[in-house]
C-alpha cells in the first residue's frame, strides 16, 4: 500500500492540522453519492470511524464499510432511497445500516453507516470538524473520543470492541 504524505498546515477551523493525502483510501462510488447528496441538500455528513482516523494517522487502517455522521438522518436516508434504489436499509437504534445486496444484509456486512445524532459526543463530531481532501471529519480530539466510546460500548461485539482498541 502506497501512502504519499503532503503537509499542507493550512487552517481548519480554529485548528492547523497535517493533512494527509491516502492514495489507499477507499472510498465506494455510491457513499460518493451519499456525500454529494448530502451536500446538496445541506445535510451535515462527517466521515468517522477507519477512514478519518487514516486521515491524522498517515497509516491506512481497513475497514470494510464507510461511516458518517449525519444531523439529519431521516432526509438523507429519504434521498438514499430514490437516488441508489438497489441499495438494502436496515434502521437500528442509533445507525442506519447500509449495505449492497440482500446476502451482504443477510450476513450483516454493510458498507455504509449512518449514525443517528444520538448523544452530545456524536453531536460534537457535527460540530467540531475539518476538511481534508473535500471530506469533513472530526477534529483530533473528537475523533479520539469517539473511537473509545465505540471501544467501551455494550451494543458491540467483543471482537469489534478489540479491533477499536
Amino acid at each position: 500500500m502506497k501512502i504519499k504524505k503532503l503537509y499542507d498546515w493550512g487552517p481548519s477551523h480554529s485548528n492547523a492540522i497535517p493533512r494527509l493525502f491516502l492514495e489507499s483510501m477507499q472510498i465506494p462510488d455510491e457513499a460518493k453519492t451519499v456525500i454529494r447528496l448530502a451536500a446538496e441538500n445541506r445535510i451535515k455528513l462527517v466521515i468517522v470511524g477507519a477512514n478519518a482516523v487514516n486521515v491524522y494517522s498517515g497509516k491506512p487502517r481497513y475497514s470494510r464499510d464507510v461511516d458518517f455522521v449525519c444531523d439529519k438522518p431521516k432526509k438523507l436516508i429519504a434521498l438514499i432511497k430514490k437516488n441508489l434504489p438497489s441499495l438494502i436499509i436496515r434502521e437500528y437504534e442509533v445507525v442506519y445500516r447500509i449495505y449492497k445486496s440482500q446476502d451482504e444484509a443477510d450476513r450483516d456486512e454493510e458498507f455504509i453507516d449512518i449514525i443517528k445524532p444520538y448523544s452530545d459526543l456524536i453531536l460534537s463530531a457535527l460540530a467540531k470538524t475539518s476538511k481534508f481532501q473535500g471530506f469533513v471529519i472530526p477534529t483530533a480530539e473528537v475523533l479520539v473520543a469517539l473511537k473509545y466510546a465505540s471501544m467501551i460500548s455494550p451494543n458491540r461485539s467483543h471482537e469489534d470492541r478489540i479491533q477499536d482498541a
